[in-house]
């Protein structure tokens, strides 16, 4: 019984801890400061695309571009990648197409792993 209790006091301290570590990142979102965009940044942002939609109907380019813009003009920028994520995405994208070119006939799955291989290889 104590044993029991003493199991389950540890794994409440590890859950509590892991939820704290969690809730002070931001939790895990994209975008904003700490990860998540604020109230007002995400209602400009639908009403940007709510906008563009409407004036440039079935033109998806178009209704891209208007919504960079607008956003540009709101102060919503995308974060720039860091360098080792610039890298990161290089190596991924070199390994894809050296296995792409190396197996041109094997099935997705195949492809997926030998890409992992490649990737844990660097």
């Amino acid at each position: 019984m104590k044993r029991a209790l003493a199991v389950l006091a540890v794994t409440g301290l590890i859950l509590g801890s892991g939820a704290a570590a969690f809730a002070a990142s931001g939790g895990g979102g994209s975008g904003g400061e700490g990860g998540r965009r604020t109230p007002e940044a995400k209602a400009q942002v639908k009403a940007c695309l709510k906008q563009a939609r409407t004036d440039h109907r079935g033109d998806r380019p178009a209704v891209r571009e208007a919504v960079k813009a607008c956003l540009a003009e709101a102060g919503i920028t995308r974060a720039e990648p860091t360098p080792e994520q610039r890298e990161s995405r290089h190596r991924a994208r070199e390994c894809r197409r050296e296995v792409r070119e190396a197996h041109p006939d094997a099935p997705r799955e195949q492809l997926r792993d030998l890409v992992k291989e490649c990737r844990t290889a660097d």
